[in-house]
């Protein structure tokens, strides 16, 4: 079974903030979108179940509320659980998106 080793996700997502950062020149991004469609975590490792039933669960995400949540963790030591890096994955996805199609019409 492969692992994840935290030490090595930090040290790859540090070296790609630093590649958007400074290479590409990105210091920010604006959140022209809030809504996305969320799998409930019950469903996301189902493969084996049909779409359309999973389909069925979706439920609608906020980036907005996803980032209030991540950035309340930061001075709220109380708030401050693992549970944010779900926060954070919707938020990575949006960057990784937008970056690719900011960097896509630059060329």
């Amino acid at each position: 079974m492969d692992t994840l080793k935290i030490s090595e996700v930090k040290e790859s997502l540090d070296a790609l903030f630093k590649f958007i950062a400074d290479d590409l020149g990105v210091k920010e991004v604006p959140l022209e979108k809030d809504y996305y469609w969320n799998v409930p975590i019950s469903q996301s490792y189902r493969l084996e179940a049909p779409a359309d039933e999973i389909g069925k669960q979706l439920d609608v995400g906020s980036l907005i509320a996803d980032w209030k949540n991540l950035r309340g963790g930061l001075n709220d030591p109380e708030s401050r659980v693992a549970f944010q890096l779900t926060y954070a994955a919707s938020l990575l996805r949006y960057l990784g998106e937008a970056v690719e199609a900011k960097r896509l019409t630059r060329e």
